[in-house]
């Protein structure tokens, strides 16, 4: 029966009221002024039992990633690792840091990690191993530019497997 509010650093109104979903609470509004401190309070029967200060800007958790593809270049020798993230549309928080990590799928945790900011990546095929199923998920987190927060969710893993490694012909070198 808990109500939050946040209050401050709004156009137009002075506070708004969370929604709740289940366990989460969240607000989806464009009347954030996005400067300044707002005040959440607490709220219990319409009486505030608690609040903080906070600078929004400062904890921001972006959606998690999502559509990751996985094309073999055979004349390359390598992966291209391509995903979307919904906050390419959207008007702030565009610049996000993603955290790629993949694995061979029967080495449950050994995971590798590579941090980058575009939606691409490139896996070369030398350093995979042939012939093996991978698992591959990626998450997103606020370039620290002017946003800052907290790690996405990953975003649902993707499968690919790597290709034999087939006999060099001797003729052909």
């Amino acid at each position: 029966n808990l109500e939050l509010e946040i209050c401050g650093a709004l156009l137009n109104v002075k506070c708004l009221t969370f929604d709740k979903l289940h366990e989460m609470y969240f607000i989806k509004t464009k009347k954030f002024l996005l400067i300044g401190e707002s005040e959440i309070h607490v709220k219990l029967g319409g009486k505030s039992i608690t609040s903080k200060k906070l600078n929004i800007v400062k904890i921001v958790k972006p959606e998690a990633p999502f559509d990751i593809r996985v094309i073999y270049r055979e004349g390359a020798n390598d992966f291209l690792v391509t995903f979307n993230t919904s906050h390419s549309q959207k008007k702030y928080v565009k610049e996000l840091m993603h955290e790629v990590a993949y694995r061979q799928e029967k080495n449950e945790n050994d995971w590798m990690h590579v941090n980058i900011s575009s939606t691409k990546l490139t896996l070369l095929q030398r350093k995979l191993q042939p012939d093996a199923m991978y698992e591959i998920k990626v998450r997103s987190i606020p370039n620290a530019n002017y946003f800052q927060g907290f790690w996405s969710e990953w975003s649902p893993t993707f499968h690919f497997r790597t290709p034999e490694i087939t006999e060099l012909n001797p003729l052909c070198g």
